[in-house]
């Protein structure tokens, strides 16, 4: 198991292959469910009233889709979709939407779409919604990469990249694919980790090493400015509306539950996992917690419009 992670970590840190990311999450997508009590992959949004990691997706989820205005969108396409959990809150909460899922992991399209087919999510610890009506007319899996798309131009009302447009490469063709893909004057949303005060040029290994330590293996993917982000998106067909960065409600409370109540996640995960990937996690989320309190880091909403 040790040599297997340092391989997979050193993979994506050093490749940036959307594959070596993949492989990470289906081999360590157990860890995320053991310690959220979830099937959702996302760092949540803790604001009051939220106590738990699971809450604290659901929160994010649906703070997006009100960023999106994805009340009044008829198609929504959800662009590194995990298993589904995301698409099935949208679907909750926007009854006239139909979403596409893609996801360049077949084993997450698979258990995505049995979660879905039970249509029992009163029953089902990763959703913890009501049964949705005609969901099988409303929810559509698809295996692929998300810079390269088999859907016809201006089409969707919506696009959306939870927490996984870091791990699309080319960035560039991500971005140029949703702008084919939507409807004039339709939203492109992204929720994003990003750096900041990144120095430019061959400093920014060493940078990234000193600064996010063990964070920098195992954010397994593309570690974007926020400047670069925008940039790619005005560049590219889109008006930005607005960015709101919210890492304060995101990097340490989470950090600050996981150290809260460590003994019991530690017990859960050595069940599963050996002891050494409890501790680089528990050594990741302090250092997360560090670099966005020093401002190394944030997390950054995004919408843009299709002009």
């Amino acid at each position: 198991m040790l040599r297997k992670f340092i391989k997979l970590a050193l993979l994506s840190s050093l490749r940036h292959n959307p594959t070596d990311v993949v492989n990470i999450y289906d081999t360590f997508s157990d860890l995320m469910n053991i310690t959220t009590g979830g099937k959702l992959l996302n760092f949540g949004y803790w604001d009051k009233g939220v106590s738990n990691p699971f809450d604290a997706q659901i929160k994010l989820t649906k703070l997006l889709g009100e960023l999106g205005r994805f009340s009044n969108a008829k198609n929504i396409l959800d662009l590194g979709s995990g298993y589904s959990v995301p698409a099935l809150t949208w679907l909750h909460s926007y009854p006239t939407a139909k979403i596409y899922c893609i996801n360049l992991s077949l084993n997450q399209i698979i258990e995505g779409k049995a979660i879905s087919d039970q249509n029992q999510f009163l029953e089902n610890a990763s959703s913890k919604l009501e049964s949705i009506e005609s969901i099988k007319d409303r929810l559509f899996h698809i295996n692929s990469t998300s810079t390269f798309l088999a859907h016809k131009n201006g089409t969707m009302d919506r696009i959306v990249a939870l927490e996984s447009a870091q791990h699309f490469s080319p960035f560039v063709e991500f971005v140029r694919e949703a702008w084919r893909i939507l409807k004039h004057d339709g939203m492109f949303v992204i929720a994003i980790p990003v750096l900041v005060n990144k120095p430019p040029g061959n400093l920014i290994p060493l940078y990234e090493l000193r600064k996010l330590g063990i964070l920098n293996i195992t954010w397994a993917s593309q570690h974007y400015k926020i400047e670069f982000i925008e940039a790619m998106i005005k560049e590219n067909g889109f008006k930005i509306d607005e960015v709101v960065c919210i890492g304060s409600n995101v990097y340490q409370p989470l950090a600050n539950y996981y150290n809260t109540n460590r003994i019991n996640l530690r017990k859960m995960i050595l069940n599963h996992y050996p002891n050494f990937l409890e501790i680089v996690l528990y050594r990741s989320i302090s250092k997360m917690k560090t670099a966005s309190e020093r401002g190394i880091i944030d997390y950054a909403l995004f919408k843009a419009v299709k002009k």
